[in-house]
């Protein structure tokens, strides 16, 4: 099973064309909704989140995490304290400067459970952050450029609210190691709300796959025109580690793109 782990001011609606593409594909996958604490929206916190991200792992122990902006580094955080051995993928995660990936087979996991966390001092008072209800059309328009009509239409009706605090300590990166056989890192090339230079630097260091796709946002990604596609590469890039599979099974791709990470065309 793949679990599925929405950004900020999204839900599990944005996982939409990529479930479509696993279930052609004969893959069962959850989409996590993230759930604000019951003390109200201005009051949760980045690890509010993060627990339900664990115990989503706990339970159903997914073969394969994927994240998407904030869900990437949740889905990150919280394999770090659930060695499932699932494998990562990151789809445009919020940055994260302070992790590092260790192999299963070099350290322990409790040597990795004891390490000491730092603490976030510096995050806004309770405050909200308003996505839900936009007037203005227009705007998440120009966050995805790459979506139809449509699309803009079906994802602006569903934005929602979200916490600032939860917002600013994701921002500030979260300090952990985490243990993957397989991570696969996604990056929009016209991405405005994550560096793809902290992506790439973030990827190399910890030895993941990059691939930064071309012409396409930061929402694009789940949502944009070529979103059903990069879902399809992405299962061919799991097919490909989960079961072995010879490098030939890219015979579709662009092979000089894909050995550099990057894709010239969808």
């Amino acid at each position: 099973m793949i679990l599925l782990i929405h950004g900020a001011g999204a839900g599990s609606w944005e996982w939409g064309i990529w479930q479509r593409v696993f279930a052609a594909e004969g893959l069962a996958t959850l989409a996590l909704h993230l759930q604000p604490a019951s003390t109200g929206l201005a009051h949760t916190r980045y690890e509010d989140y993060l627990l339900q991200v664990e115990r989503a792992i706990a339970k159903h122990q997914p073969s394969v995490v994927i994240g998407a902006s904030l869900g990437g580094l949740l889905a990150a955080e919280a394999l770090a304290l659930n060695p499932s051995g699932a494998n990562l993928v990151l789809v445009a995660p919020a940055g994260n400067r302070h992790s590092q990936c260790v192999p299963l087979r070099e350290k322990s996991w409790s040597e990795i459970s004891t390490m000491t966390k730092p603490s976030y001092k510096n995050v806004p008072p309770n405050d909200i952050k308003r996505w839900a209800n936009d007037p203005q059309l227009a705007r998440t328009a120009r966050a995805v450029p790459d979506a139809d009509a449509a699309s803009v239409w079906f994802a602006h009706s569903r934005w929602r609210d979200e916490g600032l605090n939860v917002l600013a300590t994701a921002q500030l990166g979260r300090h952990f190691e985490w243990r993957v056989r397989w991570c696969l890192m996604l990056a929009a090339a016209l991405d405005t709300d994550v560096s793809n230079e902290n992506l790439a630097q973030w990827a190399a260091r910890d030895g993941m796959l990059y691939w930064l796709i071309p012409d396409a946002s930061h929402a694009g990604l789940l949502l944009g025109d070529f979103a059903a596609v990069l879902a399809q590469r992405v299962i061919a890039a799991i097919k490909l580690t989960t079961l072995q599979l010879k490098p030939e099974f890219f015979s579709r791709f662009d092979r000089k793109h894909h050995e550099n990470g990057s894709f010239h065309r969808l």
